[in-house]
């Protein structure tokens, strides 16, 4: 993706907005078999901030489990940076990020 927006002049970037904005959400994924990652993503109160695009705050729901496990696993590394609001809340369940990645991404993205 980076190599695409790098491509890209900024009075394009309205239109690939527009292009993306009128896409269908992804499908969620099948439910994990336990509720680790559910009870955990509850008591973190991650879609409480995830689940309306609003103030740049991305959807996580029905996203791809490999993807959200990366970018959890970053924050809690400091390879990506949010501020350390991420990093504070998934150290203490750096264990189970897995598990919360694969509910997630079963959660189906209402908008």
């Amino acid at each position: 993706m980076p190599a695409i927006v790098t491509e890209l002049k900024p009075e394009e970037f309205p239109v690939v907005i527009e292009w993306f904005s009128t896409q269908e959400p992804p499908k969620p994924a099948a439910a994990p078999q336990d509720e680790i990652g559910a009870n955990l993503v509850a008591e973190l109160g991650c879609l409480d901030c995830h689940t309306k695009m609003a103030d740049a705050v991305p959807f996580i729901s029905a996203q791809h489990a490999g993807y959200l496990e990366k970018q959890m696993t970053d924050f809690t590394s400091g390879a990506r940076d949010s501020g350390n609001i991420h990093k504070d809340l998934l150290t203490s369940v750096s264990s189970n990020i897995g598990a919360i990645a694969a509910y997630l991404s079963s959660v189906e993205r209402n908008e």
